[in-house]
């Protein structure tokens, strides 16, 4: 006799893993969920908050005060070591109960809160990469000014706003995977102790492309300024990451317009080197 058929794949039994693993993630957050409730004598506080200390110290940051909520981390009044940082008033990490069981890895949700950069979005971990989803950034401009040639003697101003996801090396920092669009609202630039200039609305994207991350602008008075090439983005600084592509520069009117044309001229440039102190040609 011939075997039977196999069923099909939609009929088969769920793996015997997936199904261990689910159960050790509910043990584990019900554990963790009835410690958080009866912590008797502050046990698991003062067993888990001077790792986490320790962790950070590593790694240049300080907290001025770490907290748990239930099942949440609150650190408050964080400092960095890295100076291009600024200084954040909270971060919040929360567990998502359902994401993690979807994932079978844990996935919690963040919040940062800070004058300068506030954030929010998911974050796991996988295959050594940490993950960023939903990811909302609202940062000062003034954050991006070291990233231009210190010979331009302007300050910027305004809010720049970022949604999407991203892939991250925790030991690069090295990021992959890119999917963020953002936009630069309020858009001003201020030369020596003159008033500041509007430029008007700007618009930036960042995608996986085959070369490296894909980029494209778009702004200025008139949408007087658009460009597109690739982002070679290597362990490192930001600012030593390569940058290629086109750009070009319309003529415009008014006091922005001048600036942006005394900055970079009108026409069609070829645009190289480094982030920090790229190239026209």
């Amino acid at each position: 006799m011939s075997a039977a058929p196999s069923p099909p794949p939609s009929m088969e039994a769920p793996a015997p893993l997936s199904n261990r693993a689910l159960a050790m993630l509910f043990v584990a957050a019900l554990l963790l969920f009835v410690l958080g409730r009866l912590d008797v004598g502050g046990g698991i506080d003062g067993w888990l908050m001077p790792r986490i200390d320790a962790a950070l110290a590593g790694r240049g940051i300080r907290a001025e005060g770490i907290e748990r909520h239930g099942t949440a981390l609150w650190l408050r009044r964080l400092s960095f070591a890295d100076a291009a940082l600024p200084p954040l008033d909270r971060v919040v990490l929360h567990p998502l109960w359902w994401a993690s069981l979807r994932r079978l890895r844990p996935v919690a949700a963040f919040t940062l809160s800070g004058t300068r950069l506030s954030a929010r979005g998911r974050l796991w971990r996988e295959a050594g990469w940490l993950h960023f989803s939903d990811v909302q950034v609202d940062l000062a401009a003034a954050m991006v000014q070291p990233l231009l040639p210190p010979s331009l003697p302007v300050r910027l101003s305004g809010r720049i706003r970022c949604t999407g996801a991203l892939q991250l090396d925790p030991a690069g920092p090295r990021p992959r995977q890119p999917d963020l669009r953002c936009r630069w609202e309020e858009a001003a630039a201020t030369m020596g102790g003159g008033k500041p200039m509007a430029l008007g609305l700007w618009r930036l994207s960042l995608t996986q492309g085959k070369a490296g991350w894909a980029w494209h602008i778009d702004g200025g008075p008139e949408g007087m300024v658009q460009g597109r090439g690739v982002v070679h983005a290597t362990a490192g600084a930001v600012g030593d990451w390569k940058l290629a592509g086109k750009l070009t520069v319309k003529a415009g009117k008014g006091e922005a317009a001048g600036l942006l044309a005394t900055l970079v001229g009108p026409g069609r440039h070829e645009i190289g080197g480094r982030v920090g102190a790229p190239e026209l040609h």
